[in-house]
């Protein structure tokens, strides 16, 4: 993904609460509270804040993040945006 893209991601989401690892953002403001992202990461780089009025994903092991895209693609919301995808081989192996 080229730098423009990343740069309009930033702005569309200025103002939003944002997390990002190397390889994702995430847009909480989008989050539904589906935890489709939870379950799909194979690494455990994404979980949740459960409260009555308060809900949406949360990064836990921003470190573990391989760049899969796993996150982004199980998100029906568009909370999750890849930012770059891993070259590194063999991280395919974990989605």
């Amino acid at each position: 993904m080229g730098s423009e893209w990343v740069q309009n991601m930033r702005g569309r989401l200025r103002g939003a609460r944002v997390k990002a690892t190397e390889y994702i953002i995430i847009n909480t403001r989008l989050c539904r509270a589906c935890w489709k992202c939870i379950r799909a990461c194979p690494r455990g780089v994404i979980g949740k804040v459960d409260f009555l009025f308060h809900k949406h994903i949360r990064l836990i092991e921003p470190d573990l993040c391989v760049g899969c895209g796993a996150c982004e693609k199980a998100c029906p919301e568009g909370a999750i945006a890849a930012l770059k995808r891993s070259k590194r081989q063999g991280d395919d192996q974990f989605c």
